[in-house]
């Protein structure tokens, strides 16, 4: 008989499951139970991620995250895999018909918007929290949506009015003028069901700019030297390409598209791409980061997954079936 050992797995929600996993199972096994586990149907956009501290990384299929959660008990580190949303396409609506996808995006939407990785502005900071409180708590009632309700107490993040505001933006106003713009906003959205209440969040979360897009902690710029880049840019990945960020800012220095883009690799070290000029020159970008191989990775299943969209002339292609780590 295999012997097996407990994994904890982490959501976006900071909601975690155990899973019994065999000593030598590998991180692809892991995923199929948990997709199984939680009933994921629409489970082709979704990876396993292992974090360290704010490191994260994509874990390979055949890696074994018995042998990894032993690595941490050994280096003392803080930890975790973690599931969630790995590819964003434009106008990609089958999750919207998995219960289960759409709730896993639209809270790990939430995260990227509570945490600023997004930019959404006041009026739309304000939508979003009241789309937020239909979806998580239904239809205003007066008695009970009343002043306070989500600012007397942080012991449930669905009553903390810092799980409803940009960071960015939580400092512009005092909390009570927050929550009563957040309530004012939910009383007027009574009778839409929680389902309609998110697809509608997920609906102006993917309106704002730079939705989906993965941000990779700051690396130094090896080369090229360029005046309008800071000496540690933040490279961040989308369906449309690389993009350079100055920290805490809101668009990007530099963007390249996957057409400019002719070469990228890593090494242990760094990461580095080229891109094509319009007079046909060729400019070589190099950063100094561990990151280097899980950037390229995800350029790669960008790159992939375009390539196959443009060779299938029809709508109605499935590709259900394909898994990405």
């Amino acid at each position: 008989m295999s012997r097996k050992r407990i994994i904890k797995v982490n959501f976006v929600d900071n909601s975690s499951k155990a899973f019994a996993l065999d000593l030598q199972a590998s991180a692809q096994s892991l995923r199929e139970i948990i997709v199984e586990r939680i009933g994921l149907k629409q489970q082709a956009r979704f990876a396993l991620y292992e974090k360290r501290n704010e490191w994260e990384r994509c874990v390979d299929p055949e890696e074994k995250p018995i042998e990894l959660q032993d690595e941490w008990n050994t280096e003392k580190e803080t930890a975790c895999f973690l599931f969630k949303k790995k590819i964003f396409l434009k106008d990609e609506d089958r999750e919207m018909e998995d219960p289960v996808a759409k709730d896993l995006v639209f809270k790990q939407a939430q995260h990227s918007i509570n945490n600023s990785e997004l930019h959404p502005t006041t009026e739309q900071a304000i939508l979003l929290a009241g789309l937020q409180m239909q979806a998580i708590h239904g239809d205003h009632q007066e008695t009970v949506h009343t002043p306070g309700f989500l600012t007397n107490t942080t012991e449930q993040k669905e009553k903390d009015l810092k799980n409803y505001i940009p960071k960015h933006l939580f400092a512009l106003k005092k909390t009570t003028e927050w929550e009563a713009l957040v309530l004012k906003h939910h009383a007027t959205l009574k009778e839409l069901n929680q389902e309609k209440a998110k697809r509608r969040y997920l609906d102006l979360a993917r309106s704002l700019k730079f939705y989906g897009t993965t941000f990779f902690p700051p690396c130094k710029l090896i080369f090229p030297s360029l005046k309008m880049l800071p000496n540690k840019p933040i490279i961040s990945i989308n369906y449309e390409g690389v993009f350079l960020f100055k920290k805490k800012a809101k668009e990007p220095l530099v963007s390249h598209t996957f057409s400019q883009i002719s070469s990228w690799s890593s090494t242990a070290t760094a990461f580095i791409y080229e891109i094509v000029t319009p007079s046909n020159d060729i400019t070589k970008f190099v950063f100094e980061t561990k990151n280097g191989a899980i950037i390229a990775g995800l350029i790669q299943n960008y790159v992939d997954i375009l390539l196959k969209k443009l060779k299938d002339d029809s709508d109605n292609s499935d590709d259900s079936d394909m898994e990405y780590f």
